[in-house]
């Protein structure tokens, strides 16, 4: 059965309010884009910006939960049908079901130091610190990067490997690493699969720049 994507642009309320709509043959995949301040300065970014939820009014992962993580949680589906009480399961053939497969299409940060990381309240670092924990959480949840709620592997894209993007893995004309931080410190540590690059202290592997910083 093909796999239906939805990958909005609209607001993040308008996103939110799709995803409570439709139901799609029991297959529905929902695609956030999420970037920090150095694309746009929301509200939540600011001197008192936090990571777990219930840490304070302007907590990343209650944001994240309000506008498109809700899907990945127990009973984040719940389609609606116009004008009658329940929506019409046993007409699609389906089971019915109220949790989404979660699939972040973009992510993506800088390649100085500060832009990865940074104890400075609503900064690109500590955006991109906590996306990484939460994203690293919803398939190892620690203590460390508990975010509060529910989520279960979600999977992502980093934007971008090509090294003409501000935000680049690669190093000028596609050689080396822009900033190999952000590869053996950050992104590694959500990497799963046959692919991903092993922990260990030795040049090339996951944690041989310093381990993953604990959310902010």
């Amino acid at each position: 059965m093909a796999t239906v994507l939805i990958l909005a642009r609209q607001s993040y309320s308008t996103r939110g309010a799709m995803c409570k709509a439709w139901a799609v043959l029991n297959k529905l995949v929902y695609s956030p884009h999420d970037y920090g301040p150095v694309e746009f300065q929301q509200s939540w970014f600011n001197a008192n910006t936090c990571y777990k939820s219930g840490c304070g009014a302007s907590s990343l992962v209650d944001v994240w939960y309000k506008f498109w993580a809700y899907t990945n949680t127990p009973g984040g589906v719940n389609p609606v049908w116009p004008g009658h009480a329940s929506y019409p399961w046993s007409n699609t053939g389906h089971t019915a079901y109220s949790i989404a497969p979660l699939y972040i299409g973009e992510i993506g940060t800088g390649n100085a130091d500060t832009d990865l990381n940074s104890v400075t309240r609503g900064s690109q670092g500590q955006w991109f610190t906590d996306m990484v924990n939460f994203v690293q959480s919803s398939r190892n949840n620690t203590t460390t990067n508990d975010s509060g709620i529910a989520i279960s592997n979600i999977h992502f894209t980093y934007w971008a490997l090509n090294d003409e993007d501000a935000y680049a893995i690669l190093g000028a004309n596609y050689t080396g690493l822009e900033n190999p931080k952000k590869v053996y410190s950050y992104l590694c540590y959500i990497q799963f699969g046959p692919f991903s690059i092993p922990l260990g202290s030795g040049s090339g592997q996951c944690s041989s720049t310093g381990t993953l910083p604990a959310p902010n």
